[in-house]
């Protein structure tokens, strides 16, 4: 063979190295690959997302740039289950190098990350029309912002059909949750160094903790994430210190003496059930009372009206359109290819990944929690919401006052001070407590979905807590 040949040959054999490396449009961009074979480069160029036909709301004015930077992608964390974890990053649009982390985790369990990006504090929302503008208060204004769809089966993010492969526990989200992190800070090590912080809501009172403590303790061996704290809204993480439901719901007028001994047995019998592990029929029980099954009613929208019991002022019979219309767009075609998830279905929660969790849903992470708070290490941002029914402030304050940590007695003792607005009449808030790491903020005139009822204060809150600030 000539030496022209054997060049020929040798670039032939490149190019069908990089192809087996890079997919086509019409399929998930598989970032793993790229990264274990050293190109970082490639993988990032790859991952950059095209949006077009950005347009500026009229009250954003030329406060943000009409370009908006990110990246996504899918990471791989379970090679036997070709389980994947789709992620979208949108570095902070003003100064990206030292700004924090915040890594954005759903709920659920099975409610895509996807959802807060569109509906909350993402760079973009949607119009009625489906027309995508730009927010005008963005968390990636001043914060680098990961959203992710986690576990796998939610959203974008998959595995194999078979048993094995479905997850079906809190530790186990939390460890493909670091292995997907560890990934991230490979294809983007100049982040690495920034402060990272956890921020998510409702059943994130269990993952977010999970996963910091999976960081806590594997930062002890190989892996270095710079883990500064997190932060919970409406966060349900030690069942059987917050299922007392009946004692808020009678103290507020929604039920009467006689309902109430209904629930209280309701809840004792639950609680009986998780102290003799059977998490399950607690799940049995509960549920139908406070969130209903199969489409079913709850008992509480049965007796009291309420159809949205995530904000008691609301009248919704459903999630608002703000929580749905980015279903539709993720789902376009053109938009698929955008952001590279090829043909992959999106739906914003999965049922399937919900019912996988029945056994976890009632268990508690209180042990992780009061290992992370006695490290003192992190701070720990925890927020109840004065309209929430789901995880009402009652639950939170039962929890957080029943956690045996070296702080725990100061704690019960502390006191709760205003948070004031802006202005000349300061008008309250919310309330805070704070001892040392652990803080406790009770926002007014906000439900389970704090951040799409309070969205500036919501900015104002994620930017003090985040870079070292009191409340």
């Amino acid at each position: 063979m000539s030496f022209s040949s054997k060049i020929r040959v040798s670039i032939l054999i490149l190019v069908l190295k990089w192809v087996s490396l890079v997919t086509s449009s019409a399929d998930p961009l598989l970032l793993t690959p790229l990264l274990s074979a050293g190109r970082v480069e490639d993988a990032r160029k790859l991952a950059l997302v095209k949006l077009r036909n950005v347009t500026s709301g009229s009250s954003v004015g030329d406060t943000l740039p009409v370009e908006v930077i990110s990246y996504s992608g899918l990471l791989t964390v379970d090679d036997a289950c070709h389980s994947t974890i789709f992620f979208w990053f949108f570095p902070a649009m003003y100064d990206a190098p030292t700004a924090p982390v915040i890594l954005w985790h759903g709920g659920g369990p099975g409610s895509s990350g996807l959802s807060a990006l569109f509906s909350q504090h993402g760079p973009f929302s949607l119009g009625d029309d489906g027309t995508l503008h730009l927010r005008h208060m963005p968390w990636a204004l001043a914060r680098s912002v990961l959203y992710v769809d986690s576990p796998v089966g939610t959203g974008f993010s998959r595995h194999d059909d078979r048993p094995e492969c479905y997850v079906r526990t809190t530790t186990k989200t939390a460890k493909h949750m670091v292995t997907a992190m560890s990934q991230f800070f490979i294809m983007f090590p100049e982040y690495g160094k920034n402060d990272f912080f956890i921020f998510s809501g409702s059943y994130g009172g269990k993952f977010v903790p999970a996963i910091a403590y999976e960081i806590h303790t594997q930062n002890r061996n190989s892996v270095t994430i710079n883990l500064k704290g997190f932060c919970i809204a409406s966060g349900f993480s030690d069942p059987i210190s917050q299922i007392d439901y009946g004692a808020v719901y009678l103290a507020q007028g929604l039920i009467d003496a006689g309902e109430f001994d209904n629930f209280h047995q309701q809840e004792t019998a639950a609680k009986a059930n998780i102290n003799q592990g059977n998490w399950s029929a607690a799940f049995d029980i509960i549920e139908p009372l406070i969130i209903g099954v199969d489409e079913a009613p709850s008992r509480l929208t049965n007796l009291t009206g309420i159809t949205f019991p995530y904000n008691m002022a609301k009248d919704w019979v459903s999630n608002p359109p703000e929580l749905r219309r980015h279903v539709a767009f993720l789902n376009r075609p053109d938009i698929q290819e955008a952001i590279h998830t090829g043909s992959l279905n999106y739906s914003t929660s999965s049922s399937i990944v919900y019912s996988n969790f029945k056994q976890d849903i009632y268990q508690s992470v209180k042990p992780i929690f009061e290992e992370l708070l006695d490290s003192g290490l992190y701070r720990v941002l925890i927020i109840g919401n004065q309209l929430d029914l789901i995880v009402p402030h009652a639950s939170l304050t039962s929890f957080l006052n029943g956690l045996n940590w070296k702080k725990g007695s100061e704690w019960r003792g502390s006191r709760s001070k205003i948070l004031g607005g802006q202005g000349q009449r300061k008008v309250a808030l919310g309330y805070v407590r704070q001892v040392d790491e652990l803080t406790y903020l009770f926002l007014r005139n906000s439900g389970h979905l704090w951040i799409l009822d309070q969205p500036q204060v919501a900015f104002e809150v994620m930017t003090k807590f985040t870079s070292g600030g009191n409340l």
